[in-house]
Formats: structure tokens, C-alpha cells, sequence
């Protein structure tokens, strides 16, 4: 783009400001979109005609099996593609318009303004809104403009919205600074800045189509090894490109610009129209994203202009752009569906009006066959159940739950000519993930694979997700190799200029160099048959050779052995089962309540028990408690909707007619025996840790359970070998790593420091030695060890009781012996990874020997128990190793370990088995690829300060709840502070917590406060929150009405979001589904005095007792307080909301109240009373807080106005 005074306020960053406080365009036009246009166009959906063609077209696609959305989620996204159309129409005409391709300026510029003025004066009844439709029309007129704008590929026209939306999009485009001049404009050459616009216009749309902007450098390397063979191959006029998932069209760019330049070095005398116009021809592009498409065509044209040398749109002729919205999955190939049979299709449906795909272009489209196929598909997971469902019955590589990346990989072949080229970007899941094993075994393995290069180690802007570069023909294979590109280590930093980056340098100019290696990456052959099994293994620098020394020293694998692998519960809607320990007990969920062991618990030999999980059976691997359970009434039926629409294997339970309140998978035989081996299912290395029963594993936790009778001395041996670096080493070089660009994380250019996917296949296919008794010994010491530090750590510590006084010393003593356990536990783990090099063969005979001599030197006797010493992380032979060669590593500094000494007699341990295992490390070029970062143990150095707060402050919080717990009406929080701080103990707790010069009662007051809830929904949610409410109350209506008997439909409430909540704590404290997990009910604005103190009441209390404290606190302040009029309606307003569960739950006859059923009494009551201050029902349910509430008393019988505004409550 030109760089003008004008032109450089325009940013092609993708977000926020650039330096210097610069506006940019992209998230600017995001947020018109998402706050303007959205919005409006949803009121605008609502008329009765509109609404009808939407639900005429979603049961469409519900009926075609397009679709298993909900009809508002369905619809929600096609009003964004509306509006984005809308958006996309003016940045195309003002793109237009500065690059003076237009005869007249109609949005802004010279002449603009007064174009409109006229309009507005022929036709004064008109508005902003057909003022555009207007313009749109007029430039579509030009054959050139049609495909872009015109009537038939324009979703603008589908739906307009209203007059004062348009006015602000007319607005935004024609704003002006204070020295007149256009804030924003778009001339010069480049349209790259619409691929930013493409990404980020809409954060719903990135997810949903997983938008990714292919760099041109990956571009350009693509059709280097595609189109260019291709056309020398198949000839210049015969070739054609496609795109299956253009996106913006970067690829078709790339090559229309080739196939033009190439045509134009080869006809120099032909017009450079004709030219330009012949490569247009031989370009296809699809995408199912039809603002994609709308960008890809735009910009196509503008570059045949540029081309063909046009300096005016109104002279260029009508343009072949072969662009398509369509799902390239579902068209053509196999499954194709004639031309008769669409016609039909579409008489039987009519003109549908939000049909934004093209049926017939893309049968048309993919009717024919490419030359050259390229592209960088979306690496996502399909998220709509009915489309995934279509995917898995055409494509032979759709496995289990797999990602996209499969069914694209074989559409791409599937759409060339016989012996035609492909090349692609793609996730590199599907290597070494259990979904990608079809594609691997049954599809590319019949498939002529040329060439496959490891990109994961380079930098590629935007691309978190590791990927792979793979190339082949349409044919069957014609060698027994495959020319590879390895990977070895990632970028030691974040390149400024990716293209230049080491790996990706080093890959562009050696990837056809056979033999060439350097510090990134090795290039050599594959052989043909370890590419056709699964997982493949990319390792380059002699990775390959250790891990088939592995596999033939090992006469079984772990999956031989055991008896199963894998989680123990799935819940399905998680956020209604889990809590952090200690939350069910505020419920009646209490006594159906079990240890849940999650991934990111399971760390250093040790399970955290953090969570908890609501567990309706009658005992661990037992059968459903029954339905009149208090866990089920109480907690579960209130996300009965949801729960029963759970689905397994493409059915929801309420299909299958299964019980809705269980466990969505529970496997109970993994509960028989007590005893497995937990591990994470993600995390930089491997965690294996033994459970002797009492809990629940989670999908992120599985188990490995070994054949029932197993000893704890097997199980503990196993355990040793998993957690060695042998395991480790195993498990990255066949394991799939998450990747170096993690989202939040920075650039990880060290291999240890990226995530690996510990699948069950995965840590099933362990070669599994002999191992000897002395591995169980050392195993049962680190576990033992490892028990006996987390009882010095804060939470255990201060759970076992002390003293007051003793606290602070306590603490001091606690973490000194924490810290001993661990490196005690560090030391065992290195004696199991030495111990096992050796059950390998990885020594040679002599090494054995010298390691012998150096432990009997050192004092160890064989058979005469542990070697036992101790080594803080950080001092290990192979971290000596790091510092004494200066490996550039950030190992240390992440991890947080102190340097190893400067001399290596320094080192910790026995002083000749340090020296010898050094002298190992240095000439053993296997043992040197296993002592290194990325397989060694990763000990986490836990911060005790941090933990001794979190410790505290829920100790804290504890005894304060149990004050709150005791009473049955709200109370004062100053009150409750004072009868906490008046305990020492807990007055040395508050002081321990606080900096100097803190109000200790102004801290826990915050504490406390923190963990509250308002008793009433309004000053729960926003305005967004409160209708999604109502949804949630009309679904439990239904509920209501099924459980007397009567039919009716089945149907999901909305979920919450962050922005549905006034309060980030209450989001923090409700989430997604408004879950209580909070300690204390709050009662805003009902304090006596205003402002001077909090009312709090315990968040456990039931129906009836949050009804009782109500009714309490409203007698006190009508009688006692003489409040009036609208200070009561809070009062009486949550007591209707209580009012439907009481008479569903409390409506027995009471013989504590005379026999009386206290729902229909509340009922009556909160009637009668709203009648005495001249309100209905529904002026109580309408009622909204208003910003700065009076205390002043309102006359009596004086109506209250239901209002809109929000306020902070």
C-alpha cells in the first residue's frame, strides 16, 4: 500500500493500536460489526417474513443433514455473514474509489458527499440505507464488478440493515480529523491488508472456520513444488489450479500471477488483456466461508486490472473468477450428485433466500479435475455433529474423533488429474494421533507421496498448531522411499522477518539436498513402509536409530501387559459436575461426592486433589442411585435439558432413552481393583504416578490398569520405567507435540519446552524390557518420598493443625523438608534412568563396568539397599553438561534452578559415579541424545510462599463460613469479620496475609466478598445474561410440565458467557452454565445503613432457608426499618424467584408450620404483598437496579416503573 500522510493511519496489523497510538483498520471494522451491525441486524430478523425465510432455509440444511445446530446459533451466523457482506461492499467500493477505478466517488472523497446530499433531495423519503444499496448496485452494473457485488453472490442483499445502521457504516467509512482529510484510505497496490481484514473481522467466524492467513513465503515454497512441475508437465494452456480452501485467495494469487508472467514471457507479443485474462481462467477457488470468497474474488480482480493494465473498472470486460462458496467435502468425487438431481432439489425447496452457498457452481466446479491442487486447510476438529457425521461416510480417513486435516489431506488427491500435483500446509496431527491412522495406513500409503518436510520447528505467523508440508501425485507409488525433511529443533528465537528464520531458511535451501544436516534440521529418505504404518516418527539426528534399538530390544509393548488404558469417566458438561474440593459440601450433592484427578494434577510422582466430582452411584463402580435422590432432585435437575441431550455416538441419551443423570461414559471394570498408574494426557514430559484407589480419572488423567492380582511391587516398577527418561524419549519421538507457538506462551524453540499428547495407543506402544526388582525399590522411594513432601507443603501442612504463635516457624521448617524430599526424589530418579539405559544394551560392557567399580568405590554395595542421595534440580551430570558446553538454553531460567557448579567435583552425589556417568554422557553418542532437556524429568520447584497464601486464605475462608453456616438469617459483614479476628488464630492468619500497613478487616473483608453471589439475578447479569435467564426458566417450566405427565419438546437453554455477568467474579464464581460455586449469598442495597456494610448468608442453604432469610430480612426492613415502595421490590423479587422451586421441592405439609405448604404460602405472600405497594408479578420480575439506588422511602402504593438500566449492584 502507499504510505502517504493519508494512507499510513491505515494499519495492516491485525489488532489494537500501533505504536504511536495509530488506529488500525481491522479490529475497528470488527467492532462496528460485532456492536453496530450484528446487533441491528438481529432486531431486524424479527420481522415475521424474514424470520420465515430463515427457518425455511435452516430446516433445509437440518433436512439435507448440513446442520445439527440449533436454529439460533444457525441463524446467529448468518446474520454475521450479512453483516459482514455489508462491510465488506463499502471496503470494496472506497478500495475502489481511492485507487480511481471508478469514474465517481459515491462513498467519500471529492464529490461523495454531495452525491449523497442529492440523493437525499431527489428522494428526501430515502435514507443512508438505500443511498448504498444504491451505490452497490451501480458499481455491480460494471461486468467486471458483478461476481463481487451483484445480486447473485452478495449476501448484502439478502438482508438490509436498518436506516441508522447504515447511516454509521456510511459514517464510518466517510470519517474525517480536524483537518478534513479521510481517516482512512486504501490506495496504492496491495491487497494483503484484506487477508488481515479476513482473519479478524469476526472473532465467532475465526473459530468457527479456524481463519488462517497463509504466509506468502509458505505460498510461494508450494507452488514452486506444484504449479511449476505441473506446468511443465501437463503444458501452460492446459493447466489448472485449484484451492479447495482459499480463504482470501493468497494461493490463487500467487498463482495467477505465475501462470500470467509465464504466458506473458511466452506470448510477448499477445495483448497483456488476453493473457491476464487466460490465467484468471485457470485459477479455482473454493471456500464454505462466503465472505472468504467475497474477499478472494475482489482481490482476483484487482489484480486482473492491474494485469491488463485497466485503469477504469467500467473498461474491463466481465471476469471468469472461478470462485465458490461451497463445502469442497460434501461436492464432487465419489459422492457426486448429478445436475438433474440438484434441480430438482431446488424445485422441491424453491428460492431460498439465505441459501449463501452455491449448489450448482460447485457441482459444476467440481466436476472437472486440477493439475495442480494446493492449500492450507482448516487443522480443526468439525464442531456441527450432523456435517462431522457426513465427512466420516465420504472420506475413508475420517477415525475416530479426527480433526480436518484428515478428510482434506485426501480430498486434495482425490480432486487432481490422474498423476496431478499436490501440495499442502496441513496440521501434523494426524502423524502421530490415533485419528490419523486411517489416513496414514489406508489412504496416503496407496497414494505416490513425493516428499514430506517437518515445519513444526519453524516460525509461521499465526500458525499455533505444528504443521507439515506434504507433497505427492495422483498416483500410485513409484519408489520405496520419500524424500524427508527432519526436524530437529525449533527457532532459538522469535524471528523478526519469518521468512528468514533459521529453520525455515535452512528447509528452502537444503530440503533437496539428501545427507545435508545442521542444528535444525536433517534431510534423507524415508522408507515407503515406515511411512505406510502408524504414528510416524520425523526425528532427525539419530533420533530414528536409538528408538529402533528400543523396539528390538524389547520382546512386548505396555499394551501386551495391561489390561486397559484410559479415563474412567467422562461426565459430558463438565461444568455441572466438577468443583474444587470442598464446594459439594454446600450442597446436597455431599454425600455423592468423589476425588477427581485431572492432567494438569498429576506432576512429580504426585496426584493433587484439587477437584471433586458429583458421582450419582451408590459406591465406586457401582450402579445410578435412583432418581428421587437428593443429588439428582436438588443439583442435576436443574441441567436435565442439557444432560439429556448428551450424545454418544451421534445419539443423545434422551434418543437412546438412557438414564439422563449418570455419568456420560463411566467404565466401571476400571474400578474393580484399587490400584492403577495415573499420567497426564498433555504436559512437556512424561508424569506417571501410582493411585491406590478412591478416585475418579478424568479423559485429561487416563489410567493404566494392569490384569487383576497384579502386586503393588509390578505396579510400582512400572511406574519407574514410565517415569524414566528411556519412556520419555519414547513417547516424543512417536507422541504428537502440541507445538512451539502456544496461545499466551511465547515462541518454544527448545523441544522440552512444547506439549506432547499422551494418548492411550500412545503410551500402550512402549517397548516394555525385563525389568529387575532394584527399579520397584527406587519407585517405591520416590513415592514415598513423594507423599511424604506434600505433607510439608502449605495445603496438607496447615490442614494437620498448629497452633497460634507457631505459624510463621512452622512454615520455615515445613519448606526445608519439602525441599529435601524433592531432591532426595531427584537423585532416586536419576539411579532409575541410569538403572534402565542398561536394560537397553544402550552401554557397552566396558561403561557397565566403570559405573560398577565407581558405586562400589562410592561406598554401594549390590543388593544392600538404595543408593540414597540427594541433588537439587539443576545439578544433574547432563545440566552440568548444559552450562560447561554454554548450550544457548533457556532450561534454567524457565524452570527456575540454580546454576550447577563451575566445577563438576562440585557436584552433588557420589563423587566417582558423578565423574563416571559424566565420562559416559560425553563418549556415548546414545547416552548424550538421552541426557538432554526434552526427556529428562522437569522437576517443578512449587512456589511454598504463593501456596502458603492460597493455604491460608482458604483456611480463612473456612472459619468464616463456618460462622455464616451457623446462623439462619443474613448478617452484617462487620459483624462476622469480628467474630473471626477475635480467634488468635485467626488473627495470625489475617496478619501473616496482609503487607504492612494493611487493614486486616478491610482484607478479609475482601476476601469474603470475593466469594459472594447476590441473592437476586438481576444483580447477577447483564441485560444479554438476564435473557438467556429467562430461557433457562422457561426450560425448567417445561421440565415441570414432563414431570406430571404431559409431552413436550426437547430443546437446550443457552450457556453464559463472560459478558452475560456484571461482575468477572461472579463469571468467575457461576461460569458458563451459572453453577454456584461460591461460600456466601450477598444482599446488595438491602443494609440498613447505605453503603456501611454488607449483608451475607450461606450459599448452602436450600430453597426454604434462602426463602426464610428473605422473608426475615424483609419483615425487619418493613417493620422494624419502615421501608416503603420500591427499597422492598428487591426483597420480594428474589422470593418469586424462589417461589416456583419451593412449591416444586417444599410444598409437602409442613408440621413445623401448621401443616402449611410453604410454597403456595410463599406464593401467596409475595402476591398479597407487591398488591400492597400497587405492583403486579410482573413490575417484580421486570424491576432492574437502577445506577445509584436511594434509600429515601418511597410514598406507599406508589407503582414502580420496570426500567432497563444496569447498574452496578
Amino acid at each position: 500500500m502507499a504510505v502517504g500522510p493519508v494512507s499510513r493511519r491505515y494499519g495492516v496489523s491485525r489488532g489494537g493500536k500501533k505504536k504511536g497510538g495509530e488506529r488500525t483498520i481491522t479490529p475497528e471494522l470488527a467492532a462496528f460489526l460485532s456492536k453496530v451491525l450484528v446487533p441491528d441486524l438481529r432486531e431486524r430478523v424479527k420481522a415475521p417474513e424474514v424470520r420465515h425465510a430463515l427457518e425455511k432455509r435452516y430446516l433445509h440444511e437440518k433436512a439435507a443433514n448440513r446442520t445439527a445446530e440449533h436454529f439460533i446459533d444457525w441463524m446467529e451466523r448468518t446474520v454475521e455473514q450479512v453483516g459482514a457482506a455489508w462491510v465488506l461492499s463499502c471496503l470494496f467500493i472506497r478500495t475502489l474509489e481511492d485507487r480511481e477505478l471508478l469514474g465517481q466517488r459515491r462513498l467519500a472523497g471529492p464529490g461523495a458527499k454531495d452525491a449523497y446530499g442529492q440523493f437525499i433531495e431527489i428522494a428526501p423519503a430515502l435514507t443512508a440505507r438505500d443511498y448504498l444499496l444504491l451505490v452497490f448496485r451501480e458499481v455491480a452494473a460494471l461486468p467486471a464488478a458483478e461476481d463481487v457485488l451483484g445480486l447473485r453472490h452478495n449476501p448484502a442483499w439478502r438482508l438490509s440493515p436498518s436506516h441508522e445502521a447504515a447511516r454509521k457504516l456510511l459514517d464510518f467509512f466517510q470519517e474525517e480529523d480536524a483537518s478534513g482529510t479521510l481517516t482512512w484510505t486504501f490506495s496504492g497496490t496491495d491487497t494483503r491488508f484484506l487477508g488481515d481484514i479476513y482473519q479478524d473481522l469476526s472473532e465467532e467466524v475465526r473459530k468457527r472456520y479456524a481463519l488462517l492467513q497463509t504466509p506468502h513465503f509458505v505460498e510461494k515454497f508450494i507452488l514452486d513444488l506444484t504449479l511449476d512441475p505441473a506446468i511443465e508437465e501437463f503444458g501452460l494452456e492446459e493447466v489448472r489450479l485449484i484451492d479447495p480452501t482459499c480463504g482470501s485467495g493468497h494461493f490463487l494469487l500467487g498463482a495467477f500471477e505465475r501462470l500470467f508472467e509465464k504466458r506473458r514471457l511466452n506470448a510477448p507479443s499477445l495483448d497483456v488483456k488476453e493473457h491476464a485474462r487466460a490465467a484468471l481462467a485457470q485459477v479455482y477457488g473454493v471456500d464454505l466461508n462466503p465472505y472468504a470468497v467475497a474477499i478472494a474474488r475482489f482481490r482476483l480482480a484487482l489484480a486482473f486490472l492491474e494485469k491488463a493494465v485497466i485503469r477504469k473498472l467500467a473498461h474491463a470486460p466481465r471476469l471468469s473468477l472461478n470462485l465458490v462458496v461451497a463445502d469442497s467435502l460434501l461436492y464432487g468425487g465419489r459422492h457426486q450428485t448429478k445436475l438433474s438431481d440438484l434441480d430438482e432439489d431446488r424445485a422441491r425447496w424453491g428460492d431460498e433466500l439465505f441459501d449463501l452457498e452455491d449448489p450448482i457452481a460447485a457441482r459444476r466446479l467440481f466436476g472437472r479435475r486440477f493439475h495442480a491442487v494446493v492449500g492450507n486447510p482448516p487443522y480443526i476438529t468439525c464442531k456441527d455433529e450432523a456435517l462431522r457425521d457426513a465427512y466420516r461416510e465420504r472420506y475413508d480417513s475420517c477415525y475416530r474423533n479426527y480433526a480436518l486435516a484428515a478428510p482434506f489431506a485426501e480430498r486434495f488427491f482425490e480432486l487432481a488429474v490422474e498423476q496431478g500435483f499436490v501440495g499442502m500446509i496441513n496440521a501434523n496431527s494426524f502423524m502421530k494421533r490415533e485419528f490419523g491412522r486411517r489416513l496414514v495406513e489406508d489412504v496416503l500409503r496407496n497414494l505416490d507421496l513425493s516428499r514430506v518436510i517437518d515445519t513444526s520447528g519453524a516460525f509461521i505467523p499465526g500458525h499455533g498448531t505444528p504443521t507439515v508440508l506434504l507433497f505427492g501425485r495422483n498416483r500410485v507409488p513409484v519408489a520405496d522411499s520419500v524424500a524427508a525433511v527432519l526436524g530437529k529443533r525449533g527457532e532459538p528465537i522469535t524471528p523478526e522477518n519469518p521468512e528468514a528464520g533459521l529453520v525455515w531458511s535452512s528447509i528452502v535451501e537444503n530440503y533437496d539436498l539428501s545427507g545435508f544436516e545442521n542444528d535444525f534440521i536433517s534431510v534423507a529418505p524415508v522408507g515407503r513402509l515406515v511411512l505406510s504404518r502408524h504414528p510416524w516418527a520425523l526425528g532427525g539426528g539419530g533420533t530414528s536409530a536409538l528408538k529402533e534399538i528400543l523396539e528390538s530390544g524389547a520382546g512386548k509393548t505396555l499394551e501386551d501387559v495391561v489390561e486397559a488404558i484410559g479415563r474412567t469417566t467422562v461426565c459430558g458438561e463438565d461444568e455441572v459436575w466438577i468443583a474444587p474440593r470442598g464446594t459439594c459440601r454446600r450442597n446436597t450433592a455431599s454425600e455423592c461426592v468423589v476425588p477427581l484427578v485431572v492432567g494438569e494434577n498429576v506432576r512429580d510422582w504426585w496426584i493433587d486433589e484439587s477437584l471433586e466430582v458429583i458421582y450419582p452411584y451408590d459406591k465406586l463402580g457401582g450402579v445410578s442411585v435412583v432418581e428421587s435422590h437428593p443429588v439428582v432432585r436438588f443439583h442435576l435437575w436443574v441441567y436435565r435439558s442439557l444432560l439429556e441431550n448428551r450424545t454418544v455416538f451421534g445419539k443423545t441419551l434422551r434418543q437412546k432413552g438412557q438414564n439422563w443423570y449418570g455419568h456420560l461414559e463411566h467404565y466401571v471394570e476400571k474400578l474393580r481393583t484399587p490400584v492403577s498408574v495415573a499420567f497426564a494426557f498433555v504436559s512437556t514430559h512424561n508424569h506417571f504416578v501410582l493411585s491406590r484407589g478412591g478416585r475418579l480419572f478424568k479423559q485429561t488423567a487416563p489410567i493404566v490398569k494392569l490384569p487383576e492380582g497384579a502386586t503393588e511391587e509390578e505396579h510400582l516398577a512400572l511406574l519407574g520405567y514410565l517415569n524414566s527418561s528411556i519412556a520419555g524419549f519414547f513417547y516424543r519421538q512417536v507422541g504428537h507435540s502440541k507445538g512451539a507457538q502456544g496461545v499466551n506462551e511465547g515462541h518454544k524453540s527448545e523441544i522440552w519446552e512444547q506439549f506432547l499428547e499422551y494418548s492411550g495407543a500412545l503410551v500402550g506402544s512402549i517397548p516394555l524390557p525385563v525389568l529387575p526388582p532394584m527399579v520397584a525399590a527406587l519407585a517405591a522411594r520416590i513415592d514415598e518420598l513423594a507423599q511424604k513432601r506434600e505433607g510439608f507443603m502449605p495445603s496438607l501442612f496447615l490442614r494437620n493443625g498448629w497452633s497460634a504463635g507457631s505459624l510463621g516457624q512452622g512454615l520455615i521448617e515445613a519448606n526445608r523438608q519439602a525441599q529435601a524430599c524433592l531432591s532426595e526424589m531427584v537423585g532416586t530418579q536419576e539411579e532409575i534412568d541410569w538403572l534402565i539405559y542398561e536394560q537397553f544394551d544402550i552401554l557397552s560392557l566396558a561403561e557397565r563396568e566403570m559405573l560398577g567399580v565407581a558405586r562400589a568405590q562410592d561406598g554401594f554395595v549390590a543388593g544392600e539397599g538404595l543408593l540414597r542421595f540427594a541433588v537439587p534440580p539443576g545439578c544433574r551430570p547432563f545440566e552440568f553438561e548444559l552450562k560447561r558446553l554454554a548450550v544457548s538454553t533457556a532450561w534454567f531460567e524457565r524452570n527456575g534452578y540454580a546454576l550447577p557448579p563451575a566445577d563438576e567435583k562440585s557436584l552433588p552425589g557420589p563423587p566417582r559415579l558423578v565423574a563416571a556417568r559424566l565420562g559416559v554422557l560425553r563418549e556415548n553418542s546414545n547416552v548424550r541424545l538421552l541426557e538432554a532437556p526434552e526427556y529428562k524429568r522437569r522437576w517443578t520447584l512449587r512456589n511454598f510462599d504463593e501456596e502458603t497464601r492460597e493455604a491460608l486464605m482458604v483456611l480463612l475462608l473456612d472459619a468464616v463460613e463456618l460462622v455464616v453456616k451457623e446462623q439462619a438469617a443474613a448478617m452484617p459483614l462487620s459483624r462476622l469479620t469480628s467474630e473471626v479476628l477475635a480467634h488468635p488464630k485467626w488473627s495470625e492468619v489475617i496478619q501473616f496475609l496482609c503487607a504492612p500497613g494493611e487493614n486486616i478487616e478491610e482484607v478479609l473483608r475482601g476476601m469474603v466478598i470475593g466469594e459472594s453471589v447476590p441473592f437476586l439475578s438481576v444483580y447477577r447479569f447483564t441485560q444479554s445474561g438476564l435473557q438467556k435467564r429467562m430461557r433457562w426458566e422457561a426450560r425448567w417450566e417445561l421440565q415441570r410440565k414432563e414431570d406430571h405427565g404431559e409431552r413436550v419438546e426437547s430443546g437446550v437453554p443457552p450457556k453464559y458467557d463472560s459478558k452475560d455477568f456484571r461482575s468477572q467474579a461472579f463469571w468467575r464464581l457461576r461460569g458458563k452454565l451459572d453453577v454456584p460455586k461460591e461460600r456466601f449469598v450477598s444482599y446488595p442495597q438491602l443494609e440498613r445503613e447505605e453503603g456501611r456494610d454488607v449483608l451475607l448468608g450461606w450459599a448452602g442453604w436450600n430453597h426454604l432457608q434462602k426463602a426464610n432469610a428473605l422473608a426475615t430480612l424483609y419483615q425487619e426492613r418493613k417493620t422494624q426499618d419502615a421501608w416503603e415502595g420500591e427499597s422492598l421490590v428487591p426483597l420480594l423479587s428474589g422470593l418469586l424467584e424462589l417461589v416456583p422451586w419451593l412449591q416444586q421441592w417444599h410444598n409437602e405439609p409442613n408440621p413445623d408450620f401448621n401443616g402449611e405448604r410453604l410454597g403456595d404460602y410463599y406464593s401467596q405472600f409475595v402476591t398479597e404483598e407487591a398488591r400492597s405497594l400497587g405492583l403486579t408479578l410482573d413490575d417484580l420480575r421486570n424491576w432492574r437496579p437502577v445506577k445509584a439506588p436511594a434509600k429515601k422511602r418511597a410514598p406507599k402504593k406508589k407503582k414502580v416503573q420496570a426500567s432497563d438500566t444496569e447498574g452496578a449492584a
